[in-house]
């Protein structure tokens, strides 16, 4: 054996030993860094050597021929790792939570006594005060003012609430792009690891790295881990892998119409499902967007947007429940019998069933700002006149309406008026001759109409006395209504019709021969009919659409294009178009339609069925219905684009005839189901003179349920309203008056839908308060428990993959020493070659 077989043995141990130290020394210079894997050399014998021999001699078999560091490993711990992860998704969400509910908290500020209870309150004690100081004009201006800061502080909290749902969207955007970075970085290392592992190397540092990218992203959201071959690995969030080998997805954000982000991938625009982490935190908080993608009821906890729900719900609660008292009352400057039915907070224009932000549009009525002596205090008339007609003071101190505001802080809000109908104005005119004629009206709850007779108005003090005894006919009649009068824009001889045990509610004047809307086939409202006689002059024929149910993004039913009719059109028609064919390729629409007409000497033709098609993106064209011919403008302007005009789509046109100059009657009929202003769907009908007198005729026409917060949202109605010669032009305004509501089961539409509900307002803010403390709580605790958990799961990964300086100095040492003895080793084998080399041989010389 050749003694240079022995120093191969000992070059392989002095570089394994070297090679030892080497790694010794790099977890040593690498103790403190983040993410940092302590690594260990595989030390392995090297294959043992023998040789061939054709006869085995009694010697030793194999001899060893060293030592060597097969591999580099990782002291890791995997199934530790995939919990470590787990409980990072955990504790990103309860993070992001907190931080959010800390915020929500200084908003709401309460209890406090700067915050919305306290000003809540100090409003209440104010008409408190002025039920007892109804004259004072410096209680009134304490009522204003406390109104105003009371407003303030509802827009306030709006704001600051709306800005915080802006700023957690926006975080949203940038969470996005961090993740993104990270799967990029993901598949770089990706990339990295593969070009060294096919080498036969073992690329631990870019692992390290690697895993901490993974370690953060599993913070960011809810992701799983899969390992891939030569060392790669694959990520999947939600149902898409994010990162496969050196391949990767990205994920984007939409915007709705509110600036708010949803998130969705890149490639596909579909909506990227997040089920935990920082970022479902963050979602959580802000709540859905408005785009079709996202689920309905939302998958989210909603907590900024349920917060601006609740705030939005006090306000409006304050701002209905406040006006509906107010509107009843009568101001020191009201000089009628007529309460003044002016609200002391502004209502929006807007539909108030849909109306969303009120505690931001909440504001004390500018009338009542400029002039305290507005604030209606009063239930009954202040001013009436003596006998020589002079006005004089009768009720100056009645302060029992401003009582009613005070008894609010205590009203537990119940859903009393599941059913009710508005709408009819009683007459307070000494020249007009319903003030001096007796009142009848047809009402039902449910039950058989009873027909209930009043006094002429003329013999009522005002009109709270009118409403007094109409409620005590009610109550005799057995019929479980309550009414009150309410009014709008100065005026209140409005009569206001309740329910909270009956599921149907029908109030009609008896001229029009109706004793049941529904038989009639007209929808749940309110309709007016109204009259006019012997007008000279031109009106000439026109259409108008009037109601429409679109379920795509189209800007009408023919997607933008005008509709006109020759202004000599002879006929009067309520028509009912849907769509019943969208071919995008070809450009066509096909429609069909349901038309009612009336010539102008009061001839009706019996519903007109039929159908016409109309081609997108040509030139202008015309088409008929019935006996009224059409033309539309700027068909070519338009392109007709999937989704845009969707098969269902409806619409309601009335077409009114033209009087060719000369005098004409008119009738209107006008719906208010929607809780609209009164005429905002009003269809239009000319008659030549006297066509309507003497005469009992039923008007057939169209509606369309447009409220999208019914189950009924789309519905069409054929309906008709009986009219006679007394009742339509017998000098009443409306001539005609139906009101109805019969929800169907579990249908709550109306303008208290989104408000308070069976508890005071004081105390719903206090549960809003508290719901909040205890979900901010629960947010605390969970991250603690979360510190306290990956502590341990850290500590415990420490144990394994972390550095120890103790451990390392004495492999240092182990190592150190077994490299001294490898190079003495060598020496002892160079000098055993020495003596062979220069000292054999030389005896006798």
């Amino acid at each position: 054996m050749s003694n240079f077989f022995n120093l191969e043995i000992g070059k392989r141990s002095v570089l394994m030993h070297q090679m030892a130290l080497s790694i010794t020394g790099h977890n040593m210079a690498n103790a403190n860094t983040p993410g940092y894997t302590r690594q260990v050399p595989d030390i392995v014998t090297t294959s043992p050597w023998h040789a061939p021999a054709l006869v085995q001699s009694g010697k030793a078999g194999q001899l060893g021929t060293g030592v060597d560091i097969q591999s580099i490993q990782r002291i890791r711990d995997a199934f530790l790792d995939t919990q470590i992860r787990n409980e990072f998704k955990t504790a990103g969400y309860w993070t992001e939570m907190q931080s959010t509910m800390a915020k929500l908290e200084v908003i709401l500020n309460e209890p406090s006594k700067d915050g919305l209870r306290s000003v809540m309150d100090v409003f209440w004690e104010a008409w408190q005060d002025l039920s007892v100081n109804p004259e004072s004009q410096a209680v009134r201006s304490v009522v204003v003012q406390r109104g105003m800061a009371m407003a303030e502080a509802f827009r306030h909290t709006y704001r600051q609430l709306v800005e915080l749902r802006q700023d957690v969207n926006a975080s949203v955007a940038i969470k996005v792009k961090e993740i993104n970075d990270i799967a990029v970085n993901i598949a770089d290392l990706n990339q990295q690891i593969l070009a060294i592992s096919v080498a036969g190397k073992q690329p631990n540092d870019l692992l390290d790295k690697r895993d901490l990218l993974l370690d953060e992203l599993s913070q960011m959201a809810d992701v799983k881990i899969y390992d891939d071959k030569n060392n790669m690995v694959a990520v999947q969030l939600g149902d898409r892998i994010l990162v496969e080998g050196v391949q990767y997805n990205t994920l984007s954000t939409v915007k709705d119409n509110e600036g708010m982000h949803m998130v969705v991938w890149s490639d596909t625009g579909t909506r990227a499902k997040i089920s935990g982490g920082e970022l479902r935190g963050l979602l959580d908080a802000r709540g859905r967007t408005n785009n079709p993608q996202e689920a309905d009821p939302s998958e989210y906890r909603e907590v900024i947007p349920n917060m601006i729900a609740d705030l939005n719900a006090l306000a409006k609660t304050l701002v209905v429940k406040i006006n509906e008292i107010h509107r009843g009352g009568f101001s020191l400057n009201n000089k009628t019998a007529v309460p003044d039915g002016r609200d002391f907070f502004d209502m929006p224009d807007q539909d108030p069933l849909t109306f969303k932000n009120w505690a931001e549009f909440m504001n004390v009525n500018q009338d009542i700002q400029n002039d305290v002596k507005n604030i209606a205090a009063a239930t009954h008339r202040t001013w009436d006149k003596d006998s020589e007609g002079q006005d004089k003071k009768v009720n100056f101190g009645d302060g029992s309406n401003a009582l009613k505001m005070a008894e609010l802080k205590h009203n537990l809000n119940s859903y009393n008026y599941a059913v009710r109908t508005e709408g009819l104005n009683i007459i307070f005119d000494e020249s007009n001759p319903s003030y001096h004629q007796p009142l009848t009206l047809r009402i039902g709850a449910g039950g058989l109409p009873v027909d209930i007779t009043l006094e002429p108005p003329a013999n009522y003090r005002d009109m709270k006395g009118l409403v007094d005894d109409l409620q005590a006919k009610l109550d005799n009649a057995g019929l479980p209504i309550t009414v009150r009068c309410e009014g709008k824009n100065g005026s209140g001889n409005e009569l206001v019709f309740c329910s909270n045990s009956s599921r149907s509610l029908e109030v009609i004047f008896p001229d029009t021969g109706i004793s049941d809307v529904r038989s009639e086939g007209l929808q749940q409202g309110e309709y007016a009919v109204n009259t006019e006689a012997g007008n000279p002059g031109v009106d000439d024929g026109m259409v108008r659409l009037m109601q429409q149910y679109l379920q795509g993004s189209a800007r009408n039913i023919f997607d933008g294009a005008s509709v006109n009719v020759d202004t000599s059109c002879p006929v009067n028609a309520s028509i009912m178009l849907e769509v019943t064919s969208v071919n995008t390729i070809t450009r066509q629409v096909t429609y069909k339609y349901y038309s009612h007409e009336y010539d102008r000497d009061g001839n009706y033709t019996a519903v007109i069925p039929g159908s016409f098609t109309l081609t997108y993106g040509g030139n202008d064209t015309s088409f008929t219905i019935g006996s009224v011919t059409f033309s539309t403008d700027n068909l070519d302007l338009i392109k007709l684009n999937t989704g845009e005009l969707t098969v269902g789509d409806k619409a309601v046109f009335n077409v009114t005839a033209a009087n060719s100059g000369i005098s004409y009657q008119g009738l209107d009929i006008s719906y208010n189901y929607n809780y609209n202003e009164p005429g905002d769907c009003s269809h239009r009908f000319v008659f030549n003179e006297n066509v309507l007198d003497g005469v009992d005729i039923d008007i057939k026409f169209y509606t369309l349920n447009t409220n999208s917060l019914s189950q009924n949202y789309g519905d069409s109605y054929n309906g008709t309203i009986g009219i006679s010669a007394s009742g339509a032009l017998g000098a009443k305004s409306p001539a005609v008056f139906l009101s109805s509501y019969y929800p169907y089961a579990g249908q709550t539409q109306d303008i208290e839908t989104f408000m308070v509900q069976h508890v005071t307002t004081d105390d719903f803010w206090r549960s809003v308060a508290a719901d909040t403390g205890v979900l901010s709580q629960e947010a605390q605790r969970m991250v603690r428990n979360q510190v306290l958990l990956l502590s341990e799961l850290e500590n415990k990964k420490e144990s394994i993959s972390g550095v120890s300086l103790d451990e390392e100095m004495t492999n240092m040492i182990k190592f150190q020493h077994a490299y001294n003895a490898a190079a003495r080793y060598i020496t002892s084998i160079d000098e055993a070659i020495d003596v062979i080399v220069n000292r054999m041989g030389v005896v006798g010389r």
